[in-house]
């Protein structure tokens, strides 16, 4: 109710209409994503300020950022499996009291 209160004068007048109209999940989806998009945007926009030294603009930096995230694909399969076995070689160290 707060994210909604900070954009709405009356957030239930909102709700209730969506409600009505059966759309409620899409609305919430919405205001969830645009929350998101808003503080990645503001995070992104602090750390520019505040750690971005060279003369690169606040747009360049940003098309940086999303480029960086496409590059980030995950984990393959053998990867996992290195990380499970690496994990369970450690807990063989410990015992149990």
């Amino acid at each position: 109710m707060d994210l909604l209160a900070q954009r709405y004068a009356s957030p239930f007048l909102i709700l209730d209409e969506f409600i009505r109209l059966h759309q409620l999940h899409d609305f919430v989806l919405e205001v969830f994503n645009t929350i998101s998009e808003e503080k990645i945007h503001e995070s992104r926009w602090q750390f520019y300020l505040h750690k971005v030294f060279n003369n690169m603009s606040f747009g360049e930096y940003v098309q940086a950022c999303e480029q960086q995230q496409v590059q980030d694909k995950g984990m393959t399969n053998q990867e996992i499996g290195n990380v499970i076995e690496e994990s369970m070689k450690m807990l063989e160290g410990f015992k149990p009291e």
